[in-house]
């Protein structure tokens, strides 16, 4: 059966739920998902979604935890021929996505492991590493990688996140580690950190601003930090997954 003589009612009863399977297999939890899927029967037809809706809550991507969010997709191409037969869904040009998410102390909290955020403040802190007079051990003697990080409280207050935790040598001596910032957003994908500061014997005082470029493929328009959360609206352009089989 061809594409053009798919019955319209089963067009939809095909690709929600393929739809629906495939942005559930893009992470490792999602607790609710509402989708809805815009556009007239011809085009869908040919393989393109005009725009997809959808709100979710309690999602875990990659180890990163997010409360709630919502995410309009426009212009979708995707492989409806190979869908109809039960295949797997895939995209076939980049989207540029809209949406916006909310994240709890809690969810921060329980992100703080995942090989990504871990990952980013361990290098972001590895820069600030310098012999200090009063500790035994020069770190810059020692692999970065043989040194640990336990975070053990994070709190977010109107403006200001504040991380504590400590910083553990390779020879198993821990020292208290702090560090506060804000966060603002320039031109869209700069991330700054700013006030930012850093308390730990092992590591020197950073200036009071440092930056991060987000890449050319986000643009955020809102970054907040209120009392206990974090919302961010912005756009992101999510690519195709290349296979070679």
């Amino acid at each position: 059966m061809s594409i053009s003589n798919v019955p319209r009612g089963r067009i939809s009863k095909i690709l929600s739920p393929a739809l629906r399977f495939w942005l559930r297999s893009q992470v490792d939890r999602l607790d609710r998902l509402e989708l809805d899927i815009a556009g007239k029967n011809r085009q869908i037809l040919t393989g393109f979604i005009p725009k997809v809706s959808l709100v979710f809550e309690g999602a875990i991507y990659q180890a990163l935890h997010f409360r709630q969010g919502w995410a309009i997709g426009e212009n979708i191409r995707i492989n409806l021929g190979q869908v109809i037969k039960g295949k797997p869904l895939q995209i076939l040009e980049p989207i540029t996505v809209t949406g916006a998410l909310l994240l709890t102390e809690a969810d921060l909290k329980n992100s703080l492991n995942s090989p990504l955020l871990a990952t980013a403040l361990k290098d972001f802190l590895m820069g600030w590493v310098e012999i200090a007079e009063s500790c035994h051990l020069d770190p810059r003697n020692h692999p970065w990688e043989d040194w640990e990080i336990d975070w053990h409280d994070l709190k977010i207050v109107p403006g200001e996140m504040a991380l504590n935790g400590t910083l553990i040598a390779p020879d198993r001596h821990g020292t208290s580690l702090s560090l506060r910032s804000g966060l603002q957003i320039e031109a869209g994908s700069q991330l700054h950190l700013s006030p930012l500061t850093i308390d730990n014997t092992f590591l020197s005082q950073p200036p009071a601003t440092f930056s991060f470029d987000l890449g050319s493929e986000v643009e955020i328009e809102t970054l907040s930090l209120s009392e206990g959360q974090l919302f961010i609206k912005g756009t992101i352009v999510v690519k195709p997954v290349t296979s070679d089989c």
